[in-house]
């Protein structure tokens, strides 16, 4: 049950099916793909650490966000997990998150505002 859990989840997060099973496509196609999960990792990366700085300026929504991915991962496992599952539901999330990965931390002042 772990080898299938953990391909499941590896395909439906890393986008691992994306590189792994793509027998059918062309070469050119391949490369398409794997420069497109390329990009998604680095979105990915840089949305790790935008959570992680959520995390110390505002905890309560990160823990939100936090339960939302965790609980919408546990309802697709018994679904085919894949990219194209994942993008409608995480992506917007990961692109916004994305951006506090990309900014410098600086304390907000009230006269930003």
């Amino acid at each position: 049950m772990i080898p299938i859990v953990s391909e499941k989840v590896g395909a439906f997060w890393f986008s691992t099916d994306q590189i792994f099973h793509t027998s059918m496509a062309s070469s050119g196609n391949r490369i398409l793909r794997r420069a497109g999960v390329a990009e998604y990792l680095i979105v990915l990366s840089l949305a790790v650490v935008g959570w992680f700085r959520l995390l110390t300026s505002q905890p309560r929504i990160a823990r939100v966000l936090f339960f939302y991915a965790v609980l919408l991962t546990a309802i697709h496992l018994p679904l085919t997990m894949n990219t194209r599952l994942r993008s409608p539901v995480f992506d917007p999330l990961l692109a916004s998150l994305s951006t506090g990965g990309l900014t410098r931390r600086r304390k907000a002042n009230f006269s930003d505002f």
